[in-house]
């Protein structure tokens, strides 16, 4: 085997995106879109035997004081399975980090550790992947362990899908009672979802800070969201919900002459404060919006947010469900809600627990990770610079519970 820098991104993405442990964050898009946020460059690299191309790694290359290190987004693109081609890849890897004088290198291969239940019990006879893990730590890329998701790694491990290979109308009748509900109201006032261009982003930033007002979030800039579109284009889709004022008003007014007189005095004050608030946001007012990126195989719902004007409404439900079903259009074998905490019941210290409570109500299957691993090239900087992270993720939390 014989490794190189590749130049060429359509031949690097095209592998990638027909590859069986494909993921939008092995593709030079990612790198592009990290380079211009983080200002830190990316590498393309193949691995190749016998001319032939038989496995990627999208190098990000992070600089520090110290100086710098290597990480793999989700880990090389290569079939997992093949453990003496895995074990080529990753010496090569040990190899080039070696030669670029780099602290250390990081990976978080998208490899299933093993089946659960969406109770986050295993499966009995279900399938296991540990032996991965063990040959990878045998390789000298040592693990952090099967831990809690946000512990510090670079990555979330744990997340929860919904499989497509069932007609759209199975796959709406596992969902939620809650979610159906839900979604069949939205369709009742006529929410509907559609595409945005890049001149609507801005309605990211401002769902964003709206939810900062209330949760502990990291805000973006415009510049962010931009950069993603950009990078990303053509393999991105910006989604908006919008509800219809005129018609909106229209359902509440017939709801109002009901005989049930709870129903009809729900629908007045509904009624009377979307008269208010069609004045001061127009009548088509972006009640959600969501960034939906694809690889090819699998949509994932990195970024999505919603306007809580109308509490009584749940216009993400109608988004998502949207992007689900525009995935299935797409021939995509999965939709991806893109990580919790990796508990299924509630902690006072888990943070991640109300994205459970929401994501697994989508017929969803429980995804666990194999996780972290390192190859340490410079122990002392690696401690040192471990210490500065641990110190800047606590100012950062600081910062956001009192911005």
């Amino acid at each position: 085997m014989i490794y190189k820098l590749m130049d060429d991104p359509q031949q690097f993405n095209a592998f990638v995106q027909n590859h069986p442990y494909s993921h939008f964050q092995k593709t030079s898009m990612w790198g592009e879109f990290i380079q211009k946020t983080e200002h830190n460059p990316y590498r393309m690299l193949g691995f190749f035997e016998h001319n032939q191309l038989v496995a990627t790694a999208m190098l990000l290359v992070k600089k520090t004081l110290l100086g710098h290190f290597l990480y793999v987004p989700k880990g090389p693109c290569v079939d997992y399975q093949d453990k003496k081609l895995t074990n080529q890849v990753l010496s090569s890897l040990k190899d080039y980090a070696k030669k670029d004088k780099a602290m250390f290198i990081t990976i978080d291969p998208n490899v299933l550790r093993m089946e659960r239940t969406i109770d986050g019990h295993e499966i009995e006879g279900g399938e296991n992947n540990e032996f991965v893990t063990e040959y990878i730590d045998q390789i000298g890329f040592k693990h952090h362990g099967y831990t809690y998701a946000y512990d510090g790694s670079f990555s979330n491990r744990f997340t929860l899908i919904t499989k497509l290979d069932q007609p759209i109308e199975s796959i709406f009748k596992g969902f939620s009672t809650l979610r159906k509900r839900s979604i069949k109201k939205n369709e009742k006032f006529h929410l509907y979802t559609l595409e945005a261009n890049r001149n609507e982003i801005q309605e990211f930033v401002r769902l964003e800070n709206d939810l900062g007002k209330t949760k502990e979030v990291i805000r973006h800039s415009l510049s962010f969201y931009e950069a993603i579109y950009d990078a990303f284009k053509g393999h991105v889709h910006f989604y908006k919900t919008i509800l219809p004022m005129e018609k909106y008003l229209s359902v509440l007014l017939e709801k109002t002459k009901s005989d049930n007189p709870n129903e009809a005095s729900s629908a007045l004050k509904h009624y009377q404060e979307a008269i208010e608030l069609q004045k001061t946001k127009g009548n088509e007012p972006v009640l959600a919006v969501g960034m939906i990126f694809d690889d090819g195989h699998v949509s994932y719902g990195k970024y999505y947010y919603r306007d809580h004007s109308i509490e009584s409404l749940s216009p993400l439900d109608s988004l998502l469900f949207h992007a689900i079903q525009q995935a299935k259009q797409n021939g995509h074998k999965a939709f991806d809600f893109l990580g919790f905490g990796g508990l299924t019941t509630p902690h006072d210290w888990d943070i991640g627990y109300s994205l459970y409570q929401y994501k697994h109500q989508w017929n969803s299957t429980f995804i666990e990770e194999i996780g972290q691993f390192e190859f340490v090239l410079n122990p002392t900087q690696k401690k040192v610079f471990e210490l500065s992270r641990k110190i800047k993720r606590k100012l950062q939390s600081f910062f956001i519970k009192f911005k």
